[in-house]
């Protein structure tokens, strides 16, 4: 039986890579555009990110997922190219700390001037660590090496905060995305530049352990943005509350799961649930299955989106998958973007369509619809 990816498949490329040819874009970017400051947005944010409302805010992207493998900087480097292609001017994060390795996907070394130094040392101002990428458009802040983040000893509240400034304040105002490429697992950190995001990106892989490290994530997520609510809304003592009647070990959820509780309780917490699910309803969740073989593994992005929306509250939404392909690995190897060393590959062609969809969601692509999916005031 012909497997369903086979049929989407055209003539061998390059290293014998699956053929499909990726459109050109053609896009001029948009002369203006709004801040993306939604109060939703806004109620979610960790007490130390601080939104200058005199200053455009670009839009944020996050990458992220519980399991390591699951193609976070495959997809993070490819989708920067890929916005930057549409017109789009981007700024992409390596924020895997310590295990940093956004650079080799650009063929690049990681200099002197990275993101552990700014962050570390202090002693140099953000433009300075952004690096040409290759592609017009798009710039680059490389991670650094261990030693340098070892340096900095335990991660504070405030550690980010220099980053935090630049994100939300001027230094980003000339972007139209800033795309953040996560490390594996819940840190704390991981978890706060996660909630930051317009659009939080979960890539998982069709399989039982990395499926279940994604809701441990988006688990971690939730909890995090009931912290960040009560912060917000002066409700600390009603978040504790609530954060231990959904996630108990004695507590019962029922078919509805977090969502159904949540507003079970609003009765007796109102301000801080009604806040809560504005933060929710103010930041978009989308997933992308990695290394997909069938229709079966298509359908388990499906599925996740449902359980994400019905059971954690997230408006969630599906990106798309990648398919299983060759040419993820050996354009790796040899250094370079796989929309540019295999141009023509269905797997090229995945990311390609993925883009536009992340470029509609956060309101930056021009369309005729009426359903673009816009989280601005």
């Amino acid at each position: 039986m012909q497997n369903y990816t086979d049929k989407f498949r055209g003539s061998p490329g390059r290293d014998g890579a699956s053929s499909y040819k990726v459109p050109q874009e053609n896009h001029r970017p948009a002369k203006t555009l709004p801040p993306f400051v939604d109060r939703g947005w806004r109620a979610g944010l960790p007490a130390c990110a601080n939104v200058d409302l005199a200053q455009r805010v670009p839009a944020i992207v996050a990458v992220g997922g519980g399991k390591g493998g699951a193609g976070k900087s495959l997809l993070s480097a490819n989708l920067g190219a890929q916005l930057a292609n549409a017109g789009r001017k981007v700024l992409l994060i390596d924020l895997d700390l310590g295990a940093a390795n956004l650079h080799t996907y650009f063929g690049i070394g990681i200099p002197n001037k990275n993101l552990a130094q700014f962050l570390v040392y202090q002693n140099i101002p953000f433009r300075s660590i952004q690096l040409p990428s290759g592609i017009d458009g798009l710039q680059i802040i490389c991670g650094g090496r261990d030693e340098s983040w070892a340096d900095m000893g335990e991660f504070g509240f405030g550690s980010f905060s220099l980053l935090w400034d630049a994100l939300l304040g001027a230094e980003c105002g000339e972007f139209d995305v800033v795309l953040l490429d996560l490390g594996a697992g819940i840190q704390k950190y991981t978890i706060d530049f996660f909630t930051s995001a317009h659009l939080g990106i979960v890539t998982v892989l069709p399989e039982a352990t990395s499926i279940e490290n994604s809701y441990s994530f988006l688990k971690a997520t939730l909890i995090r943005l009931i912290e960040n609510s009560g912060l917000r809304s002066s409700s600390c003592a009603a978040a504790d509350e609530v954060r231990q009647q959904l996630f108990h070990s004695g507590s019962s959820l029922g078919k509805g799961g977090y969502l159904r509780k949540l507003e079970s309780l609003r009765a007796t917490y109102p301000e801080l649930v009604d806040h809560l699910l504005s933060a929710l309803k103010g930041r978009n969740l989308g997933l992308v299955v990695n290394q997909v073989r069938s229709q079966r593994d298509i359908d388990v992005g499906q599925s996740m989106v449902s359980v994400t929306r019905s059971y954690f509250g997230f408006d969630a939404l599906y990106l798309g998958h990648l398919n299983y392909d060759d040419a993820a690995w050996k354009s790796l190897r040899n250094n370079r973007l796989l929309t540019v060393d295999f141009p023509y590959s269905l797997l090229a062609r995945r990311i390609y369509e993925i883009s536009r969809t992340v470029d509609t969601t956060v309101g930056l692509a021009p369309t005729n619809s009426s359903k673009v999916r816009r989280k601005v005031l």
